[in-house]
């Protein structure tokens, strides 16, 4: 992707030359997609208009940013997945009007991979933000992703106590006995610290996004009594200070974030631990596997078929197979030489009873004897 920015004039003639001047796209191939968002200081028709004349800003579209799109064969983004919606980025300093010049022009290619643009509720210096979502043609459907416990966390004091609590707990209703080994008591004691902390990010993350979601819907209400009433002056003050506690929420749930991550950081920052190696771990998405194919050219087992599963089924148990000559753990030819080499430096033999033992017998290992040696590795 190429950045292309630019500031679009309103006064007549200049805006018109910055748009027909499209040399930022010379250079770039025939049919490459497009995607360009901005502040385009005009509006294409009434609906992005709430209060006040058209003038200029229409004027603006019609002998410049227009032909622009058509030569470049751009599309209004928002404009394509709400064509009667009436909304606005910006409003006028003398309060007159408000209009929506800040959009996202897409190519007539890429239209269809775009499935949602819109005027979001934050307000950035004195125009509202707007975003478009862009997903890859043919995209395999993507899961929750694997969950990880946050970091952040751990600095938590309700989380340490209610950690500390339940540790103390479970050792005291699971006993280190006989039956239950030290190994398999401590997988059973991660896991039960696993469902605590997810509960607790739950808790935790529908108590912070609470008041969020009222300040939220106390702006989309003001949002929408302004656009119903462009000529009140008491809608408009409840506009703005709707958008003004919003952002204040942001900015603190902001900096709580990056005291907690510094905190965190000076804590294990310096220590060879966890914490400090998933500190900048990204979520990792689940992958989707939807075909099999063990070699090239060879058939493409379909796993969203009972034949393909069946297939792939096959093709698993040939990749990890001995028997097989293209398996994993395929017996691959010994050299003699080298061999003999190996035997012959060693200066250690084993006795004539050991070397029989260690060779076993022609009828193999029986079942007790394979039971015995895995009974001491088993939980």
């Amino acid at each position: 992707m190429s950045p292309w920015r630019q500031y679009m004039l309103l006064s007549r003639g200049r805006s018109e030359h910055l748009f027909s001047s499209k040399a930022s796209f010379a250079a770039m191939p025939i049919g490459t997609p497009l995607l360009l968002g901005g502040d385009w200081n005009c509006v294409a028709q009434g609906l992005d208009l709430v209060g006040g004349q058209p003038g200029t800003r229409q004027h603006g579209f019609q002998s410049g940013l227009l032909p622009f799109q058509q030569a470049l064969s751009l599309q209004d983004a928002f404009r394509c997945l709400h064509p009667q919606a009436r909304e606005f980025t910006h409003t006028a300093t003398n309060n007159a009007s408000s209009a929506r010049i800040d959009r996202w022009l897409v190519s007539d290619s890429l239209l269809p991979n775009v499935s949602t643009a819109l005027v979001t509720d934050l307000i950035l210096s004195d125009h509202y933000g707007v975003a478009v979502s862009v997903s890859p043609a043919n995209a395999p459907p993507r899961g929750p992703g694997l969950w990880s416990m946050p970091p952040a966390i751990i600095s938590h004091p309700e989380f340490i106590a209610l950690m500390t609590a339940q540790i103390q707990t479970f050792l005291q209703a699971n006993p280190g006995t006989t039956t239950l080994s030290r190994a398999a008591r401590w997988e059973k004691l991660k896991v039960d610290i696993q469902d605590v902390a997810r509960n607790y990010c739950s808790t935790f993350h529908a108590q912070r996004t609470g008041k969020l979601r009222v300040l939220r819907a106390r702006a989309s209400q003001a949002r929408a009594a302004y656009v119903a009433a462009p000529g009140s002056h008491h809608a408009l003050d409840a506009l703005r200070h709707t958008a003004a506690d919003l952002l204040q929420h942001r900015r603190q749930q902001a900096a709580t974030d990056a005291l907690r991550a510094g905190v965190l950081l000076h804590e294990y920052g310096d220590q060879s631990t966890y914490y400090f190696y998933h500190l900048h771990r990204q979520r990792q998405q689940a992958t989707v596997i939807t075909h099999l194919q063990q070699l090239q050219g060879s058939p493409v087992a379909d796993l969203c078929t009972m034949h393909g599963r069946q297939q792939a089924d096959s093709i698993i148990v040939n990749f990890f197979s001995a028997d097989s000559p293209t398996g994993m753990f395929k017996q691959l030819p010994t050299d003699l030489s080298a061999q003999q080499s190996l035997l012959s430096s060693l200066d250690r033999q084993l006795p004539s009873e050991a070397q029989q033992a260690c060779e076993g017998t022609e009828q193999g290992i029986t079942l007790d004897e394979l039971q015995a040696a895995l009974k001491p590795v088993c939980p």
